[in-house]
């Protein structure tokens, strides 16, 4: 589970989400940014491939909007969604092309690692607290974004995990030609554009989300899937490839085969 939202540290998304569905497992809250739903499908995946789960929920959640700097321009693209997933072994499924996914993955440090968090060390001093000052009003720091600085790395790191998987999926046997779908995630439509040119696929055949919903970080590539499946434009079998980038910096390209029971 990956969420953005600072009111929602404690306890965690995904242990709320536990709670709701009334189930017994283990749950844990996964921080990649924009790339968290990718970062928790390879995540996912590798605990069904080492026998550790039978099946795994992945939700992709943020609500933005909340805490959101309206009068920086960098930040005004962004939205609020949801979308989650259930990567299951189903031995009843033969894939027909990749059995199992294929991943690249990266983290970059960032300007962010040198910016106080939520609570600053002056705002929420211990003397504050022994004075019985009404603690609730410490101030929060509102996220910003280096919107140049994230431009190039989008463009350059998440252009090289694509080129990591294309050549892995070569490796296999599986051509760019023998993928029907790439799903990349959107927070601006420069960037977007020049993936799929990159990627080799015109962004009118994909599941172009931004128009309409915004930047919604994690929520945005399950979103676009379960839009292009409903349309009738993703069938079993399929090959999908997809990227994303985000705040950390995080960025990364996976493929899989579609399959929906």
């Amino acid at each position: 589970c990956a969420t953005n939202s600072q009111d929602d540290l404690w306890p965690s998304t995904a242990a709320k989400i536990q709670e709701r569905l009334g189930i017994k497992t283990t749950s844990l809250d996964l921080q990649a940014g924009c790339s968290g739903w990718l970062f928790g499908v390879r995540l996912g995946t590798s605990l069904l491939g080492s026998g550790q789960a039978k099946r795994v929920l992945v939700v992709g959640s943020d609500a933005l909007t909340r805490f959101l700097n309206y009068y920086d321009r960098d930040n005004m693209l962004f939205g609020d969604g949801s979308g989650s997933c259930i990567l299951d072994l189903d031995p009843s499924y033969t894939a027909r092309r990749l059995p199992v996914p294929i991943f690249d993955t990266g983290t970059l440090p960032s300007r962010a690692m040198a910016l106080e968090t939520i609570y600053t060390e002056k705002e929420n001093a211990m003397e504050k607290y022994l004075a019985r000052e009404d603690m609730s009003l410490a101030n929060r720091p509102i996220p910003s974004m280096e919107g140049r600085t994230a431009m190039k790395y989008a463009l350059t790191k998440t252009k090289e995990s694509i080129a990591s998987v294309l050549s892995q999926a070569r490796a296999m046997g599986i051509e760019k030609e023998d993928i029907a779908l790439y799903a990349p995630h959107q927070t601006n439509a420069l960037v977007v554009q020049s993936l799929c040119e990159f990627a080799g696929f015109p962004i009118e055949k994909i599941p172009y989300t931004l128009d309409k919903y915004g930047g919604i970080s994690t929520a945005g590539i399950p979103t676009g899937l379960y839009e292009h499946y409903r349309a009738g434009k993703l069938k079993n079998g399929d090959l999908v490839l997809s990227s994303a980038y985000g705040a950390g910096f995080t960025y990364g390209a996976m493929i899989f085969e579609w399959g929906v029971d």
